[in-house]
């Protein structure tokens, strides 16, 4: 099953909902290899960082490396070679299986001071790296044998190696369990085609949730639905659902929001994805910038992106299911959250909130804020008249009819501010916190056509015949995320600042589909999602060749496909194609 969504393992790792290990291959020299690979944000940290990266997988016979080829679907990574295959998949709770023929397999992991590798006393031997993870490695079929040691004095390991042999007919069968602290060899390992099947299932039941798209897009469909199926993670009992397997092992607040987006077909679990989050909220109302396993950032902040995410489920639900006691902790949540950003992100007391960086705003290298922060921006503006629209909502659901009335009139003064503070009569500006008007050529001037018919429509005119021009912003594969005329475009090694971005799409195309201008959303929609799919899902496309050029950004070669451009995907592929 999945056969035919196969996808590159040096752009995306193979993994597992839920599972905090995965494997990814580099290309190392002449060769390609696959590494076993973790999640845990742990370990970033400390003098040598292993950035998720362990140790290789290596075959030998005979004394010999033998080289193999890695292909890698849904379901499991197959390694073929001269004389024989194996293949690696991930059974549940982080336990990596692997089966090979005709073959040793061998890891060898680097160990640093104060980590060793010691025996169980039971036939499996526990690798203890730090600060995270721990691994137990245990035969299933064949033996192992281990070489390792440890001197007590400096409390250097020595070189460690755990070899697997096959039995008598050939076969090896491993299980590796990753893990924080403890676990145990299992009386049996169920048979490695039982673990396929399980994977096969479960994701099957995923993909069933996921809004059906045309013939063109069937494979991407399925490959983008495994993208963001196999970065959902369970932290602190509630589903977060990381960004990629990469350096950017983490979620955010409004990333989960646009998730629950994407889950507009399985509305239960979309308002799961939007609540989680609440639970990590401060005393002040503030939400944490980033979130991973191990922390939470309250460095920055993201853009209060609930509102937009209500108002494009609302067309799919009502959310009559949701119990009382949930509603009123979102509406809560929401509330602190609104009020943080009109106390702590308007320090000029006008009634405006800003962005203290251009991070914040989600377009880090924006040209909106050349000029310094903070700065008042209009998708701040377009995002909290939303969140307070929604909140009136809620407030009526709840009886809370003053609170309602409150609600709805902050959201109609802030609505009368995106046109009057920010509409320069041909553009939206940002503003300085003097004043200044900022005129620049972003993508992100565009994100207020997420308000709808509320705004005039000569905006909404003026803003699409802009976007619909040839060679300004639209390019044959989607929208740059700068003026490709303007002084502040940069081809290559940017996010926002001349790139075409995912989630940027997303927003400007909805906008475009709720203000009226199907048609343009349309043909947006259908020129980046086939750029997508011809450069393999990168996160950023270079809007003059419509080349991947995501190592310009991050500098180094890695699986950085990500769950956000995945889920921009199957949005867009669902409205449009």
């Amino acid at each position: 099953m999945f056969e035919e969504a196969v996808y590159d393992l040096t752009r995306l790792g193979y993994g597992r909902r839920g599972t905090f290990c995965y494997l990814a291959a580099w290309e190392e020299q002449d060769t390609t290899r696959l590494y076993v690979c973790t999640l845990y944000a742990a370990t970033d940290n400390g003098q040598h960082p292993r950035r998720g990266r362990l140790f290789p997988v290596e075959l030998e016979r005979g004394g010999r490396s033998i080289p193999y080829k890695a292909t890698a679907t849904p379901t499991c990574v197959t390694l073929t070679y001269e004389g024989g295959s194996a293949r690696l998949c991930l059974q549940e709770n982080s336990i990596l299986r692997m089966e090979a023929d005709n073959a040793e397999v061998v890891f060898r992991p680097v160990l640093r001071q104060h980590e060793i590798a010691k025996s169980r006393g039971d036939g499996s031997w526990e690798v203890a790296m730090a600060p995270l993870p721990k691994l137990l490695f245990c035969p299933v079929i064949g033996t192992m044998d281990v070489k390792t040691g440890f001197d007590v004095i400096t409390s250097l390991p020595e070189d460690t190696e755990l070899r697997f042999r096959p039995d008598a007919r050939g076969h090896v069968d491993l299980a590796m369990h990753m893990y924080r602290s403890n676990a145990w060899r299992l009386k049996q390992y169920p048979p490695f085609a039982d673990c396929i099947r399980s994977i096969e299932d479960e994701f099957s039941a995923y993909l069933e949730t996921v809004p059906q798209m045309s013939e063109e897009f069937r494979i991407p469909r399925i490959i983008n639905a495994y993208i963001v199926w196999s970065h959902i993670m369970v932290i602190d009992d509630i589903d977060i659902i990381y960004m990629n397997k990469g350096v950017h092992r983490c979620t955010s607040s409004w990333q989960q929001c646009y998730h629950a987006m994407g889950q507009y077909k399985n509305p239960r679990y979309a308002w799961e994805l939007m609540l989680g989050i609440f639970q990590y909220q401060d005393e002040y109302g503030m939400l944490p910038e980033i979130l991973t396993d191990a922390a939470q950032n309250f460095n920055g902040v993201k853009p209060p992106f609930y509102g937009v995410a209500l108002e494009f489920l609302q067309e799919w639900t009502d959310f009559s299911f949701v119990p009382r006691k949930e509603l009123l902790r979102l509406y809560i949540g929401l509330s602190e959250y609104v009020y943080w950003w009109l106390t702590y992100r308007d320090t000029d007391q006008d009634g405006v909130a800003s962005y203290d960086s251009a991070d914040e705003s989600g377009w880090d290298d924006c040209s909106f804020f050349k000029d310094g922060v903070p700065a008042s921006s209009p998708d701040l503006a377009a995002y909290l008249v939303l969140a307070m629209e929604h909140l009136a909502k809620i407030a009526a659901r709840l009886g809370k009819y003053y609170e309602e009335r409150e609600w709805q009139r902050r959201a109609s003064a802030m609505m009368e501010t995106v046109v009057k503070e920010f509409w320069n009569g041909k553009q939206f500006v940002s503003r300085l916190a003097d004043g200044t008007p900022v005129e620049a050529g972003t993508l992100i001037a565009f994100v207020p056509l997420i308000l709808g018919n509320r705004l005039p429509q000569n905006v909404i005119d003026t803003m699409a015949e802009a976007l619909a021009e040839e060679g300004k912003w639209l390019s044959p594969y989607g929208l740059a995320g700068e003026r490709m005329d303007s002084d502040h475009y940069h081809d290559g090694g940017c996010w926002s600042a001349g790139s075409i971005l995912g989630p940027a799409q997303l927003l400007v195309c909805l906008g475009l589909r709720v203000a009226g201008k199907e048609a343009l959303a349309k043909e947006i929609a259908l020129r980046y999602l086939r750029a997508l799919v011809k450069e393999g899902y990168p996160m950023i496309i270079n809007p003059k060749t419509g080349l991947d050029i995501s190592e310009t950004r991050w500098g180094a070669t890695y699986p950085n496909r990500m769950a956000w451009t995945a889920v921009s995907f199957l949005i867009l592929g669902s409205l449009f194609s």
